[in-house]
């Protein structure tokens, strides 16, 4: 085994995931992530604006089963134009 793999963290499954997501709107956030996880239950909270008021971010969170459904919802929410930001 790798250093690497020994330093990561050791994540149980299934498990609550917080995604950070940031854009420039609210409304169109919360219109991709509903888009991205469709049915799937998930809360969506305001968390901030920026300093001018140009960007905003939400907490989503929701149940990950495995490292490629939290992978994969990672690169759903990335591949939105409306999204700027997943963290």
């Amino acid at each position: 085994m790798s250093r690497a793999e020994d330093d990561k963290p050791k994540i149980t499954y299934p498990c609550l995931w917080t995604f950070a997501v940031i854009g420039t709107s609210e409304d169109e956030l919360r219109t991709a992530i509903r888009q991205v996880v469709g049915s799937r239950k998930h809360t969506a909270h305001f968390s901030k604006k920026s300093e001018h008021g140009k960007y905003c971010s939400l907490h989503m969170e929701m149940t990950v089963m495995s490292e490629t459904d939290r992978n994969y919802i990672f690169e759903g929410l990335k591949s939105k134009p409306q999204i700027k930001m997943v963290l």
